[in-house]
């Protein structure tokens, strides 16, 4: 969630500058936090037993691909990072903040769903909450 909120504050703070030192550690950051966010869900899941996995079919299949347009999404807010982050030209404020706005509430949503949803059929796991 930690990334969400620095998402958000980054979101409320245009149309005013950015802080560029911020922008690229969340830009080198943000792709490998994800992808490792992802890869512990889909560990957990694996590990499920086959009654529970056939059970949330339907709900495994949604969170997969869901972390794949994720990391596509992802993808387009580094590049927007990197440029404030490099002094490049910055992105349209109205632009960017939807695009910030976007992609942290649809993380939240997918967390929130996680800890409803599949979190209860895991076998004595911790919460996945790193997003």
């Amino acid at each position: 969630m930690a990334l969400c909120h620095q998402l958000e504050e980054f979101a409320d703070a245009l149309p005013n500058r950015l802080d560029q030192a911020r922008c690229g550690k969340v830009a080198k950051t943000m792709l490998p936090l994800l992808k490792a966010c992802h890869a512990t869900e889909e560990r957990l899941i694996d590990g499920m037993d086959a009654s529970r996995k056939r059970k949330l079919a339907a709900s495994i299949v949604r969170l997969m691909s869901e972390h794949l347009r994720d990391q596509y999404f992802a993808e387009d807010i580094v590049e927007a990072l990197g440029q404030v982050s490099d002094d490049e030209s910055s992105p349209n404020p109205e632009a960017f903040g939807f695009m910030l706005r976007s992609f942290f509430e649809t993380q939240r949503r997918h967390i929130a769903f996680e800890q409803e949803h599949i979190v209860p059929h895991l076998p004595d796991q911790p919460q996945v909450s790193g997003q």
